[in-house]
């Protein structure tokens, strides 16, 4: 099961995890961090090639292709993934660009849903059927959109930053802290460390 999971939820956290994001020459940090941020919660992997440098972008395709579950999970919960620039520091080739989140908590939704699957895919296996990866990832999608849309929204607010540096007169991303990583989930990525 935690091969699935990592299967599930590879391509959001590599996305939202990697560093070399960057935009053009004339990018101030807060819009390069921006961009970023629009390509994860749009799931863009064209405007997300635009803004990470080709090596990175090279390394992460194949995990980032590997699962149309994890567009679809973030699809999923991403409408209601709001943010706003609060604050730019910068300090030389450094910059810290801090922002304002507010976003849906699909932990709950998501805990649920990978029970359900689990009692299913355990039922299954207990009565000797064969459970191939790509139906269960089906299955914890489809139960986690039912879920979901079954749930009573609650929304987190806080605030996160993203860190940035000028390198060759481009700014990167090359850094965020948790509460941008569980913005960019809906807290998947913090359910998923209680899971462990």
């Amino acid at each position: 099961m935690k091969k699935l999971l990592s299967l599930l939820m590879v391509s959001i956290i590599v996305v939202v995890s990697m560093a070399g994001c960057g935009g053009d020459s004339g990018a101030k940090p807060e819009d390069t961090a921006t961009k970023f941020l629009e390509a994860v919660k749009n799931y863009d992997m064209e405007k997300l090639k635009e803004v990470v440098q080709e090596e990175t972008y090279n390394e992460i395709e194949p995990s980032l292709n590997q699962s149309l579950a994890s567009s679809e999970v973030t699809k999923l919960f991403s409408k209601d993934f709001t943010y706003s620039v609060d604050n730019t520091s910068e300090d030389g080739d450094k910059a810290t660009v801090t922002f304002k989140v507010k976003y849906v908590d699909v932990g709950p939704a998501f805990q649920e849903a990978l029970t359900a699957v689990m009692e299913e895919t355990m039922t299954k296996a207990m009565s000797g059927e064969e459970v191939p990866e790509e139906e269960i990832e089906k299955l914890l999608v489809e139960s986690l959109k039912e879920k979901y849309d079954a749930s009573e929204k609650t929304f987190i607010e806080g605030t996160g930053s993203v860190e940035c540096a000028k390198i060759d007169g481009k700014w990167y991303v090359v850094d965020m802290d948790t509460e941008i990583m569980n913005a960019l989930t809906g807290n998947i990525a913090n359910s998923l460390s209680n899971i462990a």
